[in-house]
């Protein structure tokens, strides 16, 4: 018999608000650029969505792409964070769910 040993799962600190705070689904993917052997630069060309010019060198320097969708209110609406930092990318994604709190005041 084999036996297999994984290493303990970390979860994010605030990803169990995220998903609370979310009417639908959160999902989180890290480096399917490497999926396709793709550079970083190749993968985030086909991406239509806005990045800061820091983050996208830290995402080039660190060779990681994180991906964080998440629905706030619905199943159809959505919003795409990309970043080289799950805990970032989470905090993000809480002060967008804040703004809407906000606004819906």
């Amino acid at each position: 018999m084999i036996e297999i040993t994984l290493p303990p799962i970390c979860v994010p600190s605030r990803l169990p608000e995220l998903i609370r705070r979310c009417k639908a689904s959160v999902t989180i993917e890290v480096n399917d650029h490497r999926s396709c052997y793709q550079s970083v630069e190749q993968f985030m060309e086909e991406e239509d969505e806005p990045i800061e010019a820091d983050v996208l060198q830290k995402m080039i320097e660190t060779d990681t792409i994180v991906r964080l969708q998440f629905y706030p209110l619905t199943p159809i609406g959505f919003y795409v964070i990309f970043h080289y930092d799950v805990e970032r990318a989470i905090e993000q994604a809480l002060a967008i769910l804040n703004k809407h709190h906000d606004q819906s005041k």
